[in-house]
């Protein structure tokens, strides 16, 4: 073997190495996706669409939209979820295809190099869009969630929905640096500027995202301990027992510890994706595999968010009360029904 060939297989191995770290933890966790997806899917259309005690046009029409906008945003992020996990087949198909299957026809003309790469640098196109529209959901599916709680109060969303702005520009921003063939092209060949212009976007993105987060999920908590603090009203209907109108004032707090659940787990994990991009890591180390899992995963869970919000206020089973530190009585999605049902037993 030529030292020419051995540093081809050497490269070809520490890139087929980086992308099958990142495919089977897509792989793993796209699967459960399906899952998610497949329940929280079920949930939305077959569950019941009111309570008993809102039988109006009105909450018919918010809680439709509700349901559509919960719909859409999980499919929307499934797809977006399904488009990056299939280009990292095709990438990794390619790759296989190109440098041992046809191997054995030859050397390989400049055209065929030129058209494997057009192909390769596609698929990598693709799959930076995907990671950076998917920032823009989230953070507005985190700040859509926190607006019905300051109804009286719009201005306390007033920081959030700039943050959002912010996400959306640099995100923006970065797509078309990256999807424009020149600063691709300059990138893809070590071009210290380009990429460093790219880098500057990346690093804002996923900073102002964090931020998006941390800011509304504090909002949140700071509306949950208010809640908490309220002392207790008394039932206003005579018929309902204590058990049933405890029932119901406890629902909207656990929706909102679930909330604040869901965004502080939202933080750890962008913090832990953020650490390990910072970290300088040299190509085929066991740090930039690491990293490259991580981000795989952090693709993935960031995807899922949705859906496994859905899923969890259907329960309303937050991890505090699944561990032991709440009451120990897991509450249906309808509030209501149980509150019928209690006044139907006295």
């Amino acid at each position: 073997m030529t030292p020419k060939e051995r540093a081809f297989f050497i490269k070809a191995g520490i890139v087929l190495l980086d992308n099958f770290a990142s495919l089977f933890t897509s792989t793993l966790l796209h699967g459960i996706f399906v899952l998610l997806f497949t329940i929280s899917t079920t949930i939305i259309i077959i569950s019941p669409p009111l309570s008993p005690s809102s039988h109006s046009r009105r909450g018919l029409t918010v809680n439709t939209k509700a349901r559509l906008a919960s719909l859409l945003i999980t499919t929307l992020t499934f797809l977006l979820a399904s488009i990056w996990w299939a280009s990292f087949i095709a990438t990794l198909a390619i790759e296989i295809r190109t440098w041992f299957v046809g191997i054995h026809r030859g050397r390989f003309t400049a055209a065929q190099v030129a058209a494997v790469t057009r192909r390769l640098y596609a698929l990598a196109q693709v799959q930076s869009v995907v990671t950076y529209i998917l920032p823009i959901i989230n953070d507005g599916v985190v700040i859509w969630r926190a607006w019905a709680l300051f109804a009286e109060r719009r201005w306390v969303m007033i920081l959030p929905l700039a943050l959002l702005l912010g996400t959306t520009a640099t995100s923006s921003a970065y797509i078309a640096l990256y999807t424009y063939p020149a600063t691709f092209k300059a990138a893809m060949e070590g071009r210290v500027t380009t990429q460093m212009a790219i880098a500057r976007f990346s690093i804002a993105c996923m900073s102002l995202s964090f931020l998006t987060n941390v800011v509304t999920t504090s909002l949140v908590a700071a509306k949950l301990l208010q809640v908490l603090s309220l002392p207790s009203i008394p039932p206003r209907n005579r018929y309902l027992t204590p058990d049933a109108h405890k029932i119901k004032q406890l629902a909207p707090q656990r929706v909102m510890l679930l909330l604040v659940e869901s965004g502080a787990f939202y933080c750890v994990l962008q913090m832990s994706f953020g650490i390990m991009e910072v970290l300088p890591a040299s190509r085929g180390s066991a740090l930039r595999i690491a990293g490259r899992t991580v981000f795989a995963a952090f693709f993935e869970i960031s995807a899922m968010l949705p859906a496994f919000v859905v899923v969890l206020v259907h329960r309303q089973r937050s991890f505090v009360e699944t561990y032991g530190y709440g009451n120990g009585a897991a509450v249906d999605f309808d509030p209501g029904e149980r509150a019928l049902a209690s006044v139907r037993e006295g």
